[in-house]
């Protein structure tokens, strides 16, 4: 469950319910990228809900962490996966343990030491599973909010994406960032060897492509 405060600003708090204890309530911010879990005394927060300080929202969940084992997709899985054998006995910890910022810290060092990953991925793993339910489909990678689809991006010195390790072992330079002169270019390409009505059929969309590069970005 998760539940509502209001805040002295105009965004309010949003916290989920990661355990109830007999006499404590654990809550962590979901919409906080640096939260750690608190603990909070049950009377107190069923004081706040009582008096109406809190509200009760209805479970949030993604519909991605529903999915059935066999639509997830294999790399997706693994991924997940190890995560999840990262952070396993962090989360298993007896007595509350992943709660309590001490005991949580030694497990995480002994994590480290164990797998080589550092103190940062782990968080990075332990939040979102915190944040998304305490769930392992949690840990799923989420891909479909990587690129700021539909975004325009101001291209700068650095090329952007990922580096190409072939071009790099060849010593050979990296490639140019596609910006408002480049993209002209492209679709003057695009007009003169693709969409012209008079070679219509002569080129495929990558034979034009290569014309394009020969044409406007030969040097």
């Amino acid at each position: 469950m998760t539940l509502e405060w209001p805040d002295s600003g105009s965004e309010k708090r949003i916290d989920r319910v990661l355990e109830i204890t007999p006499d404590r309530v654990v809550l962590f911010e979901i919409s906080d990228p640096n939260a750690f879990p608190r603990f909070h005394q049950k009377s107190e927060i069923l004081d706040a809900t009582e008096r109406k300080y809190c509200t009760l929202l209805p479970p949030i969940s993604s519909p991605q962490l529903l999915r059935p084992e066999e639509s997830i997709p294999k790399h997706h899985r693994e991924r997940r996966d190890l995560a999840w054998e990262i952070i396993k006995a962090i989360i298993e910890a007896p007595n509350y343990g992943t709660f309590d910022a001490e005991i949580r810290g030694k497990i995480i060092r002994e994590a480290v030491a164990r797998t080589g990953k550092s103190k940062k991925t782990i968080y990075k793993y332990l939040r979102k599973y915190w944040r998304y339910g305490c769930t392992k489909n949690a840990l799923l990678p989420c891909f479909q909010k990587c690129g700021g689809k539909g975004k325009l991006r101001t291209p700068g010195e650095k090329k952007r994406g990922r580096p190409n390790q072939t071009r790099r072992a060849m010593g050979v330079q990296d490639g140019i960032n596609i910006g408002p002169e480049e993209k002209d270019k492209i679709r003057q390409g695009i007009k003169r060897f693709h969409d012209n009505p008079r070679l219509r059929g002569k080129y495929t969309l990558e034979e034009a492509y290569d014309r394009t590069l020969g044409d406007f970005f030969h040097i």
